[in-house]
């Protein structure tokens, strides 16, 4: 997938996996690359993200889930680059 918005041209890769493990629990895992380009800054930003998520069917209209998240930003700009780790806990409902 590619494109532009703005003053950055981009292109982006991603692999989603997903596999029921039981009749209520799930396993997700996705990873993705990013490749941008900023003519105004003059910078390239390439990121890199994996996520793994497992979620709970508690009964029909509710789950938990608990992702965790590892992204790294390498960028030709210093005050750009970033590491970041994550982790969500969570609950939906629908009614």
């Amino acid at each position: 997938k590619g494109g532009s918005e703005g003053d950055e041209k981009f292109y982006e890769a991603r692999i989603t996996w997903s596999r029921p493990l039981n009749g209520e629990l799930s396993f997700n895992a996705s990873a993705s690359y990013e490749h941008s380009e900023f003519d105004e800054d003059d910078r390239t930003d390439d990121t890199y993200l994996l996520n793994t998520s497992l979620g709970y069917n508690f009964a029909a209209n509710a789950r938990a889930f608990m992702s965790y998240t590892f992204q790294v930003q390498d960028s030709t700009s210093d005050d750009e680059n970033f590491t970041e780790n994550s982790v969500t806990i969570g609950f939906t409902a629908s009614y």
